[in-house]
């Protein structure tokens, strides 16, 4: 079962299916390129690069095929939500930066402390859901990330 966020690149086989475990939800490769983020049970997503992929809701029963440039994450209710998303933002990690739009400032920091292995706290709350566009290499210490 994965635990944290993984690339993939796979051909399709018929008679050797590729499927990706993670909380909750599978992901059955038909010949693709896509990431999955599974940190925890609050934030599972898969983004689709090129191909396809078919996600299946381990509780429900309930399956859906992506297409390129699709996004689909599930809330708390386990109810999928599917979105077209620039899918540089997923996978930009794979070429060693961070890379947000229009994200939380929560979200954000919540990355860079996992990176670091810090922990970071805000002394207003009121900072949490101010959005930024942001990129910084992951070579770089946290004070030149931040």
């Amino acid at each position: 079962m994965l635990k944290g966020e993984a690339y993939f690149a796979v051909a399709h086989n018929d008679n050797c299916p590729f499927i990706v475990c993670t909380e909750g939800i599978d992901t059955k490769v038909l010949g693709t390129k896509f990431n999955v983020c599974s940190y925890s049970k609050e934030q599972r997503n898969i983004t689709l690069v090129e191909g396809k992929v078919e996600v299946s809701n381990t509780l429900s029963k309930e399956t859906t095929i992506l297409k390129p440039g699709q996004n689909i994450s599930f809330d708390n209710e386990e109810k999928p939500h599917i979105k077209e998303v620039n899918t540089a933002v997923y996978t930009a990690w794979t070429e060693g930066l961070f890379y947000f739009e229009d994200k939380p400032l929560k979200d954000i920091m919540s990355t860079l402390g996992r990176w670091y292995n810090v922990n970071i706290f805000f002394e207003n709350e009121n900072l949490y859901d101010i959005k930024f566009n942001f990129w910084a290499s992951r070579n770089s210490s946290i004070e030149e990330a931040i």
